[in-house]
């Protein structure tokens, strides 16, 4: 729904790419060129069939490919498939480079009379920018931004759909055009790219536009969008009785669950005393042999803070009893936040949380973008929803919960635990129509070396557990069946079958562990480096 008028359309900018001079003997028997990665959105599969058709015609013509190869989920596989395309006769003139750095590009390009850009869909890509910068004419599907860039019979070529038939009649035209014009066309095409995109324009389009975009200020990106329940939680939620306007309460507090000791802890309390915004209080617990546990109390001296031993605790037990001591202290947060011993806080976070849930009461969960791991690497997660929720938890480890939601649901199940307790919270709290939010910036660092999706997924109970959400929220998926459906086998297509492929051997070792555990175990944990414990191998034998 955004007005025609807000939309603007600014070309990439040409870059530095020189003008080549090419001798005449190029420009009659040069080569073919193809950059960018064999994939088959960009149309090289019905490209080398058109290729290899005209070859049996002209038998002088060389074709030069430039990217990785990936046609399919392997190395092997995607060669095989390049051998099955190409008659073996013909395949000392389709040579495949590889991957190249950006410097030697121009080395290929300098040798070429044609370039091609076959794609079945594309952009506005740089492929054909370098390419008609150079000087080069271009044949080009019309299925993206090339039918802005080249002009038919000027610049280059432009093929009416990506089939391997129409391809092929257009590298026949191509092929027909003289020496002489193939010069005359190039120099057109750098003069058309340069024009089309100007550095200097297009950089003050851009400052233009960026201006107009500031002054304008955000209008609909202001709105949340709304929970499960639609209008079940709505901006009046303010209004509501005397018990909702208690549990909403001021500030954030933070929960630090220590259960392994408290060697980590001080690193977590540092990062809540550098808060721009203090939390209003701080629980700890931890196991009764953590030691130090009196030397974290300092760190959190000027606002609440209580330290809690708890026996043999993990899980949902060990965060509802930081619950319970806040609330049993008298203090009513607005929302709770939960850490690992080694958990950090950026110093923004407590203050961005709260003033999301001071002024949007319909949202339950503030998510965020996290750092993980000794590398720090980022985990961008993405807006929280069904029903790509029933698959993987989008709301990251370190988030606000509103307590009013939290306690709506009857806090952390202490059935689940390894981190799938907050998955099953933050679903329980979205199907009740709370409203899930990612602030667009990274607040946190999360120090298990695995993302949030993948400490999950390598955890051995994840499909039981994802299955008992499915029995547990049933009229809640029931909704979302279908697409569930389609986004199950996708995932396991992609994240579970891709590996079987690309390790057939694995799976034929893990049926000889199922008939003889005994004798195979010892050399399935040797020859695939991978421990498959009796239960991994019963739940890929029911997938099988």
């Amino acid at each position: 729904d955004l007005p025609p008028e807000s939309i603007a359309v600014i070309p990439h900018p040409a870059g530095n790419t020189p003008l080549l001079e090419r001798s005449s003997d190029i420009w009659r028997n040069g080569t073919i060129f193809y950059s960018g990665r064999l994939e088959r959105r960009k149309g090289v599969i019905e490209w080398i069939e058109a290729a290899v058709s005209v070859a049996l015609e002209y038998p002088d013509l060389q074709f030069d490919f430039v990217g990785a190869n990936i046609l399919e989920k392997d190395k092997l596989s995607s060669q095989r498939l390049l051998d099955s395309l190409i008659p073996e006769a013909l395949r000392r003139r389709f040579r495949f480079h590889g991957s190249q750095p950006h410097a030697l590009r121009t080395q290929f390009l300098a040798r070429a009379r044609i370039a091609v850009i076959p794609s079945r869909w594309e952009n506005f890509p740089y492929t054909c920018i370098e390419a008609m910068s150079s000087g080069l004419p271009v044949i080009a599907s019309r299925e993206g931004g090339m039918a802005e860039m080249v002009t038919e019979g000027r610049s280059g070529w432009l093929s009416p759909e990506p089939t391997a038939d129409a391809l092929k009649a257009t590298l026949v035209r191509a092929l027909g055009t003289p020496a002489t014009l193939l010069a005359d066309m190039g120099r057109s095409a750098a003069d058309d790219i340069r024009r089309i995109c100007d550095n200097e324009r297009i950089l003050e389009n851009h400052l233009r536009f960026r201006a107009e975009v500031a002054i304008r200020g955000a209008k609909r990106s202001l709105h949340l969008p709304c929970g499960r329940s639609g209008s079940a939680r709505s901006s009046d939620k303010a209004d509501q009785g005397a018990l909702t306007k208690r549990l909403c309460g001021e500030g954030i507090a933070v929960v630090v669950i220590a259960l392994n000791g408290g060697g980590l802890v001080r690193q977590s309390l540092q990062s809540l005393e550098e808060q721009t915004l203090k939390p209003v209080a701080i629980a700890v617990v931890c196991s009764e042999n953590a030691r130090g546990a009196t030397e974290w109390v300092p760190y959190s001296q000027r606002h609440a803070c209580f330290v809690i031993t708890a026996a043999k605790r993990d899980g949902g037990v060990a965060k509802n009893s930081g619950i319970d001591a806040v609330l049993g202290a008298g203090i009513s947060p607005r929302g709770f936040v939960f850490l690992t011993a080694g958990d950090t806080l950026k110093p923004g976070f407590v203050a961005a949380c709260d003033t999301i849930l001071r002024q949007f009461p319909n949202v339950g969960l503030v998510s965020c973008w996290i750092e993980h791991g000794a590398r720090r690497q980022l985990f961008t997660g993405l807006l929280p929803a069904f029903p790509y929720q029933w698959l993987f938890n989008d709301v990251v480890p370190i988030a606000a919960i509103r307590t009013e939601a939290l306690l709506e649901y009857g806090k952390f199940d202490t059935g689940f635990s390894h981190g799938f307790e907050n998955w099953d919270l933050c679903n329980g709290i979205m199907v009740a129509g709370w409203t899930a939010i990612t602030i667009p910036e990274v607040l946190g660092h999360w120090a298990t070396g695995r993302g949030p999706r993948g400490f999950l997924l390598k955890t051995p109970s994840y499909w039981t557990m994802r299955r008992e959400f499915l029995e547990k929220f049933s009229e809640a998926f029931s909704k979302d069946a279908r697409d569930l459906l389609l986004l199950t086998e996708s995932h396991i297509t992609h994240s579970v079958w891709g590996d079987v492929v690309a390790l057939r051997k694995k799976l034929a070792l893990a049926r000889v562990l199922l008939t003889n555990p005994l004798r195979a175990a010892a050399g399935v944990t040797k020859r695939l480096k991978y421990k498959l414990d009796r239960r991994r191998i019963l739940q890929l034998w029911k997938l099988i």
